[in-house]
Formats: C-alpha cells, structure tokens, sequence
C-alpha cells in the first residue's frame, strides 16, 4: 500500500509505502529527480513498537496555505503553503500518527503517540529507526559531532556517498547534492519532550538519526508525544537559504509573553567581537569574561548607541563563576 504527498506546485513528492510487515518505508523525489532512496521511519517507545506490525486504520489530508508576521528573520511575512497526510495507526491500543507535508522545497515528517489518557513514556538511546538514505555518489559537507563539548564551532567536512566510512556523526544540520540537487537534512521543533539528535553514517549511505551525545539516559516523556519535525529542505542553494521550513513548522509563540509588545528586532554590539583573535585592550580576553566586563561592554555601548544599533549582546561571563563552568 502506498500514499503519495505532492506538494502544491506538484514538483517535489514524498512516497510513504505500507510494507507487508507493517513497517513505513519512504523516498522522496523533486522535479522527477530521486533526492532520498528508501528510507525508513519509525520509533519504539516503551509504550509500543512503532517501526513494524502497523494497521492502517485511517488517513487525512489538509491543504496549509498561511502567513504569518515574524519580529525578525528572513521576512517580515512568511509564508506556509503545503500538503499534509495524516497516517492514522493504532496498535494495542496505543494511537500512532505519521504526520506527513510536502512542500515546494521540501518533506517533513513527524510522529504523533497518544492513549486514552496521559501515560509516561520512554524511549531508550537508538530506538529511533528514522534515517534518510542517500543517492549513491551523492557529495555531502558535514560538521562532525566531536564529543561532549562540541559548541557548532567547526568547519563542515567535504565528503561522498560511497567513498566517507561509516560511524561519522553529522550534526545538524548536513547539506548533500545529488544530480544537482541540494537537500539540508534539519530538524524542527525542539520543545522539550525528546532530545535533540545527530545523525550517524551506516551501511554507506544511510544517515540515521541517533541521540545528540549529551543524552547519554533514556528520554523520559509522557504521551500525548509529538515528535520534533523531521525534513529535508530541496533545491538550489538559493532555495535553502531562503527556505523558512523550520518555523513553519513550528508553533507560534506564546502570547503571554507579548512579544511584539517589547521586542524592537535591530542591530546588536558584540562583546566577543572586541576580543576576537586575542586583541589587547580595555575589553580583552580575560576581563570580558567577568560579569564586570559585561556590565562595562554593555555600559560602553549604550554611550555609543544610534538609531540602527541599540542593542548589547553577552557572550559568555555574564554568569557567576569561580572557574570556567557556569554556576
């Protein structure tokens, strides 16, 4: 059994497939080009295994065709415009929902675990199957996971399907092209219920997703879950950078916080700029790290603030510290 999501202008399509075992085997194609090769979903939890032995037992569709305001970003106004289809299963009374969209550049996918009423829930170190697996020769620029205290402070790796050794840990998120094609494997809406996650090379062309390595524990959550979102953003580099994907499929923000009542988006100082490759002076180093170098930074830049830079930013040291860890 297979379901198809094709996304409004119809170039870019997602193919989920219901196996014979149950299990939710996927591919994803744009403009006739083949961007992801079967690839697999699912997740086991301690409530159910949800990677096998799955019963349709309803699908939904909903067109998305919004806009919203944003304080900052991209664009003053985003758009959010896809297709979505909703897999409905149910296994030993636990509800499972694949919650799939297609977008002009892009697929996404999440999961959605509920019961009658709320129920803890955990879900042990490798028990995410989701992986996305690559064209053979595809070219890849990865940043390597490094270990615990890896900050995003790397440079991203050139590579190729077929020729990089399984085991490497992409963080996220990881950029590949195939047939000139480029596709930005993210994740989206992180909000507190799972961990976040890497990604791990196996079999040669396969990204799985793992646990980011500071969840070294089980995810202890409950149901109702919701699953971060899980996508490949498709097209030229162009596309990617312009993509908004990740906040479309994010909730909105809280109202309660009145956000636009009290954010005014402009242009920031910096104080790790003032001691950016080991520059002497009165911000160096060493007194920027202090919370009164911060509140000097900080006292200094509102002296010089215009009408496009109004705003300080802290960078470390403005906590409390009797060595290098934050207190």
């Amino acid at each position: 059994m297979k379901f198809e999501i094709t996304s409004p202008s119809m170039n870019t399509a997602m193919t989920v497939r219901l196996s014979g075992s149950g299990a939710l085997p996927y591919t994803a194609v744009q403009d006739g080009i083949p961007v992801l090769e079967e690839s697999a979903m699912g997740i086991i939890t301690s409530l159910g295994d949800f990677t096998a032995g799955l019963v349709l037992e309803a699908e939904s569709d909903h067109i998305i065709d919004e806009t919203y305001p944003v304080l900052s970003g991209k664009k003053r106004i985003y758009t959010n415009r896809c297709k979505e289809k909703t897999l409905h299963f149910n296994k030993e009374g636990v509800n499972f929902d694949l919650v799939c969209r297609a977008y002009d550049d892009g697929i996404a996918f999440r999961y959605v675990i509920s019961t009658a009423e709320a129920q803890a829930m955990t879900i042990e170190p490798d028990a995410e199957i989701t992986n996305f697996r690559l064209p053979d020769q595809a070219n890849i620029w990865f940043m390597p996971r490094r270990g615990r205290d890896f900050m995003y402070e790397d440079n991203y790796l050139p590579g190729k399907i077929g020729e990089t050794e399984d085991g490497i840990r992409p963080s996220l998120p990881m950029l590949y092209e195939t047939n000139g094609r480029y596709g930005l494997i993210m994740e989206a809406d992180r909000h507190g219920t799972y961990t976040g996650s890497l990604l791990r090379l196996e079999n040669g062309s396969t990204m799985k997703m793992i646990f980011d390595l500071v969840q070294t524990e089980p995810v202890q959550t409950s149901a109702p879950f919701v699953s971060p979102g899980r996508c490949v953003i498709l097209g030229t580099p162009a596309d990617i950078l312009h993509n908004t994907m990740v906040e479309n499929l994010s909730p909105a923000p809280d109202p309660a916080y009145e956000f636009d009542k009290w954010v005014q988006p402009g242009l920031s100082s910096w104080s790790w700029v003032s001691y950016y490759g080991g520059q002497e002076g009165k911000y160096n180093y060493c007194y920027v790290h202090t919370q009164d170098g911060q509140r000097g930074y900080m006292h200094d830049s509102a002296l010089k603030r215009t009408d496009t830079c109004n705003w300080a930013q802290t960078s470390e040291g403005w906590y409390r510290v009797a060595s290098t860890s934050p207190q």
